[in-house]
């Protein structure tokens, strides 16, 4: 997925405006929604699940003192690594970028006229397939997740999300009961996307009245392997480095989770040495050599190779530490344009600005 972005999104970030008031607008503030759900998620894998992911991983580095220790070594250096999201330059900054705030595929879905979040298909992938991921990898079997789709889909490479603000209380002792009383405010109520009922061809509406589009997740990755243009270029050759709080507090997953990616893969910030254990074979090398080897890796477009990272929070452009602006494929008006408007963007948010 994405550098910290993935499927069918748009790589112009953006703000929803408010629209008229929905039944998921009148319910629990979002960001309860969101803090709720990574204290669920972030307790039951670090109390519930800990002990045994650290058992797995080591047994499969060998067994042993030395793999308690490489265990230690790559949760550390994994840790210790950029968090970000690759974007293209000219669809950020060609015009001035005036949004207060990064809006992930379901905020900008909502129809400001009705209120209502209208998905879309698109030329690589449809909307039920992609609502059924972000579904599938969020919530876990245990809660009565997401059923699979019918017929299969075919795993296209998708474009970009993006990402929230404040650290959540993750990793906390008091793991929340997903499923609150009443029952009408329960975490999956609001988060859930659900069946997608057609309105017209290849538009889709949640069936899920109380669905809240503000509760998804950002999409971010990890740049373990400190690639010089971010975690993937698919995405686009800029990226942003995010604050180093917002790292704490993502679910991580191996690989583009359009590829095969469960919830029963996810991983916290304290349990990232156990991405090793969750990865296919060429991505297990991966982290072996950046974590272990120390390795430095070229530039990479391939989604079997992403460390990708869910944020569950409302983010705001104070979240970015840093801009790395690449311009190299743009004519000279417009590399001009593109370096201005980013220039003024970084100023007004306090970000470091870098041209690569």
């Amino acid at each position: 997925m994405p550098i910290g972005g993935h499927r069918g999104r748009n790589i112009n970030a953006g703000n929803q405006q408010a629209g008229p008031s929905k039944a998921w607008e009148k319910a629990l503030p979002c960001e309860s929604v969101q803090h709720a759900y990574t204290n669920a998620r972030a307790h039951d894998i670090n109390t519930n699940q800990g002990g045994g992911l650290r058992a797995q991983t080591e047994a499969e580095l060998g067994g042993g003192p030395d793999a308690a220790a490489w265990y230690d070594q790559i949760t550390r250096t994994l840790q210790s690594r950029d968090l970000t999201i690759n974007l293209q330059a000219s669809g950020w900054f060609l015009a001035p970028n005036l949004y207060d705030s990064y809006a992930q595929m379901y905020e900008r879905a909502v129809n400001k006229a009705t209120g209502e979040m209208i998905l879309t298909d698109t030329a690589v992938n449809k909307a039920t397939d992609r609502a059924f991921v972000d579904d599938n990898v969020t919530f876990p079997q245990n809660w009565k997740g997401p059923k699979p789709p019918s017929t299969p889909f075919a795993k296209p490479r998708i474009p970009i999300k993006f990402l929230p603000q404040h650290p959540t209380r993750a990793g906390g002792t008091g793991g929340l009961d997903p499923r609150f009383k009443p029952s009408n405010e329960r975490i999956m109520g609001r988060m859930r996307t659900g069946d997608l009922a057609e309105v017209e061809p290849g538009k889709f509406k949640s069936s899920n009245k109380l669905f809240n589009p503000k509760t998804k997740q950002v999409f971010a990755a990890l740049n373990y392997g400190k690639r010089p243009h971010g975690s993937n270029t698919y995405y686009g050759m800029s990226h942003f480095v995010l604050k180093k709080e917002y790292k704490a507090n993502a679910i991580y997953f191996p690989r583009d989770t359009f590829y095969g990616v469960g919830s029963h893969h996810q991983a916290s910030y304290q349990t990232l040495g156990a991405i090793y254990l969750h990865a296919n074979d060429v991505m297990r090398q991966a982290i072996w050599d950046a974590c272990v080897n120390n390795m430095v890796f070229p530039d990479t477009d391939d989604g079997e190779l992403l460390l990708e990272a869910h944020i569950f929070e409302k983010m705001r452009f104070t979240a970015m530490e840093e801009l790395f602006l690449y311009t190299g494929d743009l004519g000279p008006a417009e590399k001009n344009t593109v370096i201005k408007n980013a220039e003024d963007f970084c100023a007004k948010w306090g970000i470091v600005f870098w041209t690569v």
